[in-house]
């Protein structure tokens, strides 16, 4: 971090990035897996491995994130708020699918 600045530089940023990727895969492939068995495997669907689960949720990311505009927040900071936000909807998926 910048001294007297609370911005990053990019390398850093990319740093980051690069450390975050593979925590943020395996929450994130865990979190569709799940909610896959939970709603989509009753309809008929297959169930899905973790790695189909990971390369799904890149691939949403993928299409999500060209559709975003650039946040300048440090990494860190959006791998937190996309872990909270990922496991809160999968709070309110376990709550839905035990029909409550």
């Amino acid at each position: 971090m910048s001294e007297g600045t609370n911005r990053i530089s990019d390398s850093e940023g990319f740093a980051w990035s690069l450390l975050l990727l593979a925590p943020s895969m395996l929450l994130g492939g865990w979190i569709l897996r799940t909610m896959w068995g939970w709603f989509i495997v009753p309809l008929g669907a297959p169930a899905i491995s973790l790695w189909h689960a990971m390369g799904l949720f890149l691939t949403v990311r993928l299409f999500v994130g060209m559709a975003t505009k650039e946040r300048k927040e440090h990494p860190l900071m959006l791998a937190i708020e996309g872990a909270v936000v990922g496991l809160a909807l999968l709070g309110i998926g376990a709550l839905v699918h035990l029909g409550l």
